[in-house]
């Protein structure tokens, strides 16, 4: 069994759009996706209700009372109504596919909220029916100007047959001598706070110094022992 609904704006009372279902617990005019951006725009702005028209009547009398509910109200696209439904109506039988006008209508409507999930329904379309013509054309001649960049290797790479920095060639391999011994057995070392202590000595030449605390006497590093000690400290009376 299938029934018939409406969607009526709170703030004014009005009818703006007619639908069908034949699904348990009304689902179909509940749901708030796969509708059109304008159905959207106007529940964000006046919010809605539904109200069950015709309930409990066969498929075919669900789509002949839609057809007839839609042209009493008119549809907005046409300038005949309130409406925001993109067709007349009596399309929704099981297993409908959508015209091509159809999808059309929606996508110039912004109806798609998200374009890559049309994908699907836009197949066997040209540009032509998509953009007009004019902006078919505009996309035509761009994508044959259009020009893939050479790949930037060899001759074309920005550093071929330069020399390296002399900066770079002096520290070649200083690092690595200073830490010799330090990682060895040690697979991450950082895991150990007195390598990780060394290993940082090792790379900068610095010891980061540690202060004390003078209310609670905990020894940190500089930077978190100021943001939460010292004038910071809980135990500060």
């Amino acid at each position: 069994m299938a029934y018939v609904y409406k969607h009526i704006r709170l703030d004014s009372g009005e009818t703006f759009y007619i639908g069908i279902g034949n699904d348990k617990d009304y689902k179909r005019a509940n749901k708030k996706y796969q509708r059109t951006k304008i159905w959207h725009n106007i529940v964000k702005k006046a919010g809605y209700k539904i109200e069950i028209i015709f309930d409990n009547i066969t498929w075919e009398e669900a789509c002949q009372k839609e057809k007839e509910l839609i042209e009493y109200y008119g549809r907005r696209d046409s300038g005949s109504g309130t409406l925001v439904n993109m067709t007349a109506g009596g399309e929704g039988i099981p297993g409908f596919k959508h015209s091509k006008e159809s999808i059309l209508k929606t996508i110039n409507s912004g109806g798609y909220k998200n374009r890559n999930k049309s994908k699907d329904h836009m197949k066997g379309l040209t540009y032509e029916q998509i953009y007009g013509e004019e902006k078919a054309r505009e996309i035509k001649e761009r994508q044959s100007k259009a020009e893939r960049p050479e790949p930037r290797t060899g001759s074309n790479h920005h550093m071929f047959g330069k020399k390296r920095p002399e900066h770079s060639a002096k520290l070649k391999g200083k690092p690595n001598e200073k830490m010799k011994g330090i990682l060895v057995g040690d697979k991450n070392p950082m895991r150990n706070k007195d390598v990780a202590l060394k290993v940082s000595i090792a790379k900068t030449g610095i010891s980061r110094p540690k202060l004390t605390c003078p209310y609670c006497g905990k020894v940190g590093g500089s930077g978190n022992m100021q943001r939460w000690h010292f004038e910071n400290c809980r135990d500060k009376s």
